[in-house]
């Protein structure tokens, strides 16, 4: 038994000696841990580590009434644990209306819980907007969003690309967006109960002034408090 022993001991002192012989390999490239093997560090991301958290589609309301169907935003959140750089990400539209469209190349990092706005135009209730796209459009109805990092690995869809969008809107009087529910589980930007009417009286401070009083979101910023009852949502505290 004690010469069993012996073997066994010896066996594993030459299974873990060549390990011991090479070395501290020291602190990793954080690069070398990126995500896709896009170039640079942080130019890809893992599927729902960033979210789609409202979507402007309604456009924007002066405060002397005039509405501009144009002035649309999506605002991403980065729900993930380390920056991303969203450089040349795809957003796809699909639906009613079909286009592809890259968000700018930039030196930008995204930090975890941090928002970013992306604007069809600066010029009216989104001045704030981090990413301009000129000719981005969203239909009024049967829509769906997909956004894609640098590699086109999928990040997440949003939408409903067999109706009306699920929530926010334009009711003659008030522009309101739809925005993400706070949801533990199945939060997934393709189902109804997930989205919500922004809901408070007045637009939030990332708004131009002269649209605050009609143009009713919160761009840039937590979401306003969701009431509509889903039995899904919730929080950990």
């Amino acid at each position: 038994m004690k010469r069993g022993l012996q073997t066994i001991v010896i066996g594993c002192a030459a299974l873990f000696l060549p390990l011991s012989g090479c070395g501290d390999p020291g602190e990793i490239p954080f690069s070398v841990l990126g995500y896709g093997g896009g170039e640079g560090p942080g130019s890809n991301a893992e599927r729902g580590s960033v979210l789609i958290t409202e979507v402007g589609w309604a456009g924007s309301l002066d405060d002397a009434g005039n509405y501009h169907p144009e002035d649309v935003f999506i605002e991403l959140q980065n729900k993930g644990f380390r920056p991303v750089n969203m450089s040349r990400w795809e957003i796809l539209l699909t639906g009613a209306r079909e286009r592809t469209w890259l968000i700018p190349e930039s030196d930008r990092e995204v930090f975890p819980n941090e928002y970013i706005v992306i604007a069809s135009t600066q010029t009216r209730a989104f001045p704030d907007a981090d990413f301009l796209l000129p000719d981005f459009t969203i239909p009024k109805s049967h829509w769906e969003i997909t956004i894609r990092d640098k590699d086109r690995r999928l990040i997440e869809p949003v939408g409903n690309i067999d109706g009306p969008p699920f929530a926010g809107g334009y009711d003659l009087v008030t522009v309101r967006s739809m925005e993400r529910s706070q949801v533990i589980f199945g939060n997934f930007g393709t189902l109804q109960r997930n989205w919500h009417y922004f809901t408070e009286n007045v637009g939030r401070g990332k708004i131009a002034e002269g649209f605050r009083k009609f143009t009713l979101g919160s761009p840039g910023e937590a979401n306003s408090r969701d009431y509509s009852g889903s039995s899904s949502s919730g929080n950990f505290e």
